[in-house]
């Protein structure tokens, strides 16, 4: 608990992140029942039903069986709930019942029993109980329920678990229950209650709908084995854990001297999302007749067997689900089996000099300054301030229509709710509608009459309860005139419609090189968005001042002066009098840039004179706000024999979505970023920002650089294919190199640290060794359908923002007569450890210990004009700013001090104080020359480049499409680090993050353009089962940014992002090794995410999802 894993250099030396020391020590008297709840815990099961009630509606908590029964006939509408997490319902009455009968308190539905023909699973058990509950099982009658307990134990989270039942999962009746399948092959029956006696009823699909009107579950029985039987159970899902299967099957059967009996059931949820139309589990007819008739099964993928799957999926038939059957089946005839190793990780970074001060925490990895907060749930986050006097909660209205105009709009009904005070619309906002991120500004804060996008804002109900607010949101109606809407990048394109310029960059350096080209290709790639899926919501809270327009805003935003100029426009009002504060963020990721939240919450208050706190649900917040562009990219390569890029011409189009927001930006920085950790000596590149009647697309961390990566990296990787050449020779022949000129402005390439990270990373990983022992392991005949691929990537990146305008920070320092310090700056603490280095740079510059420094909340009343907190410039700029103002201080006090070397630092600022010293100082930064012109490609556009490296190792299950991340080693190159700590975590969450985006984040929208993959159960993110097993980090030694640097540092959070595509380039590796055993042509189309399905298609020669989604008429589409 009290040291981290990080090393200093190669040494074993471990460094401790925390004092342990203050830690208090966890007795088990902390953890001691009182004896007031002993008393109860024990009585328990003698009391009688409790019941609460509240707004009419009530809730029961019953201690035995007859009880609950009683219960229902009493109240023929109530439903049972047992863990909450969906539960049991007799009948689908209402979504919010008005009695509710609980069931958790009955003792007698918790007991799990042995009996002689099978096993009991009381209903009240949940898959927690289970799991720990079955531990000695028969290894000959229990084997059904043995791969219960072994599934029940990979079923949703922890949390759900300890909650969630058994019988609940059973009878929730969903198509990707795992339970089901098992169970109806296992032939278990539900014990059934209806106070007339019991009665038994066999599972099976559709089990919820054989119950009647008074039946009560109370268990569910599982019939022993004999010898001759076999159970499996297979998934297959879009990730590892916390998952529903796309696909999944429970097989029985029994072997004797034939096949006499087989049952197969076959599940599933397609994507998930609602525009797919579920349908329930189902026997597998056919194939069991199939199976049945063979002694041994049947062949690998023989014809009957496909056929006799398609006809049993029938409706739910395609030929992504048709093969993972098939192979399902065919794995369950080998038994296969996968091992996973314990995961392990190292982060090495410098040793501190010795000579340092013991007070100086530069370079020393301190922890992130709130972070016990965090982990204790005390840090404040902006939904956690407490309720201000007479405060409203502002719930949004979202059109369900792109491309529509809004003919009649009724908030009748809505505002008679109880709680119901105001609907808040574009006929309230007095000033400007309209605002913008970058550029001028384009988008409606509340649209009048045209609705741009599925999901749009429209308007807002204020209510003095969120509850109330949602019901009244209910009983809005609204009335369109629908329009075609243009929902694809290719439909764009077609149309030739951009939302502003298109970025273009040409250099031609090398014309001898040029000429040297021998060979060529085309190809295209498509890259998928991304949410940011920040912890924290997108938030805000208006509190209108009592007197002369003023007004705070509380927001969760990177732009603390974007939402204050934008507030002041819409409020017609000038700046001075709004007020923007953020203690911090949740996580942004650059998805907080915007104000949209704060000007609906500054509108409402503004109306109605009461303070007016909006939180967006996930839900919300995910049809609402941007996400990362969706990319379509075209190249053509030519090279020579060497594998060295002789030229390359690459175009871009980007779904930019209603409006500009950053679209235009980032087209160009895509542009600037397209070449990767290579130097490409004639380059011609183009991005264009096609508009979509989708919702405008934002920033996201890496800004362009993992797409510009994903483009030139799946060019490399051809040129290694039609060379026959190792990745890695070809990528160290166009590795960008000292004194190189880029394609991108006129900056110089200062060093070889690139070239560093490569080299240390082909060591520390044994690229070359271990490429053997994958070449080895893929052409073992026992790993026939497991491929390993392994991959070296380099990254350079930019961390800056190449406006001149925008490289200016401020920070104002101030000591108390106490000697304490307080610290405020310009830059927005995200998560990402910026105040705790604010503090580090203050205390290395006053020469104090940091326990005297604090950090208040960033804010535009003490930090006017500050640039957003994004691009990785915000230490630079920060605390550039704080080493400045600092700077001053120390002159100030250099009298005194120098007078007086050992005089206590209390006592040289209570003698300041009476000297008449001020003691205080603003430091101002404005001297970084980072400038660019795309137009002219003139300019500056870094001041120095951070550069890393990665290797990974994936292992692919060619039969499922599913990989692992066997390993992955990082070399980066951040400068002298200001933070190791907080720098290696940085590098660990953007290579995840980067992860997540190339392998399994599929967003998908639905045909008229509204986003399918709505919330986290839908849209998939790397869980802890994701990362790399052995993860290794390390911070290239003896580097040092050259200029413009706070204490030599470089930017971090965003670079590592595009190492993550060392990992899809892997898989590639695998795949490609599959195909060729498989005589297919090791070469194949790629779309970014590669997903598990895009990875069994690619495996097995079918053709890529998007086109038989079109072929098929799927409800869903990729933009």
């Amino acid at each position: 608990m009290g040291k981290n894993p990080q090393k200093f250099d190669a040494t074993n030396e471990e460094v401790a992140t925390y004092d342990v020391s203050k830690f208090k020590d966890l007795k088990p008297e902390d953890l001691s029942i009182s004896e007031s709840t002993k008393k109860i815990l024990n009585n328990v099961e003698k009391m009688k039903c409790i019941t609460f009630q509240s707004d009419g509606k009530k809730w029961f908590y019953p201690t035995t069986v007859d009880e609950a029964l009683s219960l229902s006939k009493q109240f023929p509408k109530a439903v049972f709930r047992q863990g909450g997490t969906g539960g049991y319902k007799k009948f689908d009455y209402d979504d919010s019942p008005m009695e509710v009968i609980f069931l958790t308190s009955i003792p007698s539905l918790k007991v799990i029993t042995t009996k002689a023909d099978g096993v009991l699973i009381g209903a009240g058990v949940t898959y927690t109980e289970l799991v720990e509950g079955l531990h000695h099982l028969d290894p000959v009658k229990h084997k059904a329920v043995k791969v219960l307990r072994d599934n029940a134990a990979k079923i949703a989270s922890v949390q759900l678990r300890n909650i969630a039942t058994l019988v609940g999962g059973v009878l929730w009746g969903h198509p990707g229950s795992d339970m089901l399948p098992i169970l109806t092959v296992a032939e278990a029956v539900l014990i059934v209650e209806n106070g007339d006696g019991h009665r038994q009823v066999s599972v099976g699909p559709g089990v919820n709908r054989k119950l009647k009107h008074g039946d009560l579950v109370v268990g569910v029985f599982i019939p022993n084995n004999t010898v001759n039987d076999i159970i499996v159970f297979c998934k297959q899902a879009r990730r590892k854990t916390v998952e529903l299967a796309v696909v999944n099957m429970a097989l029985y059967t029994n072997f004797t001297n034939n096949i006499k009996k087989t049952i197969i059931v076959i599940g599933g949820i397609d994507l998930a999302v609602k525009q797919c139309t579920l349908q329930d589990s189902s026997r597998a007819l056919n194939l069991e007749k199939l199976f049945t008739s063979k002694k041994s099964g049947f062949a690998d993928n023989s014809a009957a067997l496909l056929e006799a799957i398609k006809t049993d999926l029938g409706l739910k038939a395609d030929q992504y689900k048709i093969g993972i059957i098939a192979e399902m089946l065919n794995d369950i005839m080998v038994s296969k089996k996968t091992v996973l190793n314990k995961p392990s990780a190292h982060q090495l970074f410098e040793k501190v000099n010795s000579s340092q001060s013991s007070v100086d925490p530069i370079t020393r990895p301190i922890a992130h300054l709130s972070a016990a907060e965090q982990c204790t749930g005390e840090a404040q986050f902006t939904d956690d301030i407490p309720n201000f006097v007479g405060e409203l909660k502002l719930v949004p209205i979202h059109s369900t229509m792109a491309n529509a105009k809004i003919v009649k709009l009724c908030t009748k009904d809505a505002m008679l709710v109880p709680g119901v005070v105001a609907w808040i619309s574009a006929e309230d906002i007095p000033g400007l509608n309209m605002y913008a991120n970058a550029g001028p500004p384009d988008t409606p804060i509340l649209p009048k009459e045209d609705v741009n996008f599925h999901g749009m804002i429209i308007g807002a109900i204020a209510a003095e309860t969120i509850e109330a607010g949602k019901e009244a949101v209910k009983l809005v109606k609204i009335t369109y005139k629908s329009n075609p809407a243009l929902v694809t990048i290719a439909e764009a394109v077609e149309k030739d419609i951009c939302i502003g310029d298109k970025s273009f960059i040409e250099r031609n350096q090398d014309e001898t090189l040029q000429k040297s080209s021998t060979h060529s290709f085309d190809g295209k790639i498509k890259l998928g968005g991304q949410f940011h899926i920040y912890m924290e919501p997108q938030s805000a809270i208006a509190v209108p001042g009592t007197e002369k327009n003023e007004l705070i805003i509380y927001a969760a935003t990177q732009n603390a002066t974007g939402v204050q100029s934008a507030v002041a426009s819409a409020l017609s009002i000038p700046m001075n009098k709004v007020i923007v504060k953020i203690r911090r963020l949740g996580g942004a990721f650059g998805g907080k840039e915007g104000s949209l939240p704060s000007l609906i919450a500054a509108v409402a208050a503004k109306k109605l004179m009461r303070p007016c706190r909006m939180i967006f649900e996930r839900t919300s917040d995910l049809i609402a706000m941007g996400h990362r562009h969706e990319v379509h990219a075209g190249y053509n390569v030519n090279f020579n024999d060497s594998g060295k890029i002789t030229s390359a011409k690459i175009e871009c189009d980007v779904n930019a979505g209603s409006f500009r927001d950053v679209s235009v930006v980032w087209s160009m920085f895509l542009a600037m970023r397209l070449d990767a950790g290579y130097t490409i000596k004639n380059f011609n590149v183009s991005a264009n920002p096609r508009k979509t009647d989708l919702k405008s697309n934002t920033a996201f961390r890496g800004f362009g650089g993992p797409e510009g990566t994903c483009v030139m990296e799946e060019c490399i990787e051809r040129i290694a294919h039609l060379t026959g050449k190792d990745p890695a020779l070809v990528r160290r022949e166009n590795l960008t190199r000292e004194g190189d000129l880029l394609h991108q402005g006129e900056g110089i390439i200062c060093d070889d640290n690139l070239l560093k990270c490569w080299e240390q990373c082909l060591d520390q990983s044994n690229y070359f060794e271990m490429r053997k022992e994958v070449e080895n392991f893929n052409n073992d005949p026992a790993n026939k359908k497991i491929k390993r691929g392994i991959s070296i990537i380099p990254c350079k990146f930019t961390p800056f923002i190449p406006a001149k305008f925008r490289s200016q920070g401020s920070a104002y320092v101030r000591i108390y007569i106490d000697g304490s310090i307080l610290v405020s700056h310009g830059g927005v603490e995200v998560g990402q450890g910026l105040h705790t280095k604010m503090l580090q740079v203050a205390s290395t510059v006053l020469q104090v210990p940091i326990e005297k420094i604090h950090l208040v909340e960033t804010s535009t009343e003490t930090n006017v004009n500050a640039t957003t907190t994004a691009g990785s410039t915000a230490t630079d700029l920060n605390g550039h700013a704080v080493v400045l103002a600092c700077e001053e201080l120390v002159e100030k006090l250099a009298p005194i001090r120098d007078a007086n070397p050992n005089m206590p630092w209390e006592k040289v600022i209570f003698l300041a104080y009476f000297q008449r010293i001020q003691l205080s100082a603003f430091g101002f930064y404005n001297r970084s020359q980072v400038d660019y012109n795309i137009k002219e490609n003139t300019g500056v556009t870094f001041n120095y480049l951070t550069n890393g490296v990665a290797c990974s190792i994936v292992e692919v299950d060619c039969s499922t499409g599913y990989h692992q991340v066997l390993k992955t080693d990082i070399v980066m190159d951040v400068g002298q680090s200001l933070n190791p700590a907080i720098d290696i975590g940085q590098i660990e969450g953007a290579f995840v993050q980067g992860y997540g985006y190339v392998t399994m984040e599929e967003l998908i929208h639905g045909k008229e353009g509204e986003i399918a993959t709505v919330n986290v159960s839908t849209y998939k993110v790397p869980t802890i089962s994701d990362i790399p097993q052995e993860f290794n980090v390390t911070l290239l030694r003896n580097s040092r940014a050259k200029k413009e640097a706070v204490f030599s540092s470089k930017g971090i959070g965003e670079p590592p992002i595009n190492l993550s595509i060392s990992v899809v380039t892997a898989i590639r590796h695998a795949v490609a090794s599959y195909r060729k055993s498989c005589n297919l042509d090791p070469w194949f189309q790629m779309r970014i995410p590669f997903t598990t399905e895009r990875i069994f298609r690619a495996c097995h020669g079918l053709i890529s999802d998007e086109e038989e989604n079109i072929l098929s008429n799927k409800p869903y589409t990729h933009v």
